[in-house]
């Protein structure tokens, strides 16, 4: 099993090419980064969200399942910084995500499961 610092590392280079959205009406302003998938990840990413706080507290990630269907519509849509997948994208999910944010998907293989190769991806 990878050691925390490796998943840390992994969640920052992540996490680098996010865009980040501000919390409003506090006093000091955090970073709110979204990251939404593969049930079978979500575990996963709550704990990499969780290490990475102790690395930034000035940055908040705030992680959901739903499946990879859910964090790849929700990524092609702009509406989250980091999907979670437990597949690859298709290229016409890739060229629906270039078209509505301007930016391509980029997918940074993190483990294997049961099933086959599980990815997350990140708009940049």
């Amino acid at each position: 099993m990878p050691s925390v610092a490796l998943l840390v590392v992994t969640l920052a280079c992540l996490l680098a090419g996010c865009s980040r959205w501000s919390e409003s009406g506090s006093k000091a302003k955090k970073t709110m980064i979204q990251d939404t998938g593969s049930d079978t990840m979500v575990n996963l990413a709550q704990a990499w969200a969780e290490q990475y706080a102790t690395v930034d507290p000035g940055v908040s990630v705030e992680v959901s399942g739903g499946g990879s269907g859910t964090g790849i519509a929700a990524l092609v849509s702009g509406t989250v910084d980091i999907a979670n997948c437990s597949r690859r994208f298709e290229q016409q999910e890739i060229d629906t995500a270039k078209k509505n944010t301007g930016k391509e998907p980029r997918e940074f293989m993190v483990g294997y499961d049961a099933l086959g190769c599980t990815s997350a991806r990140t708009i940049r």
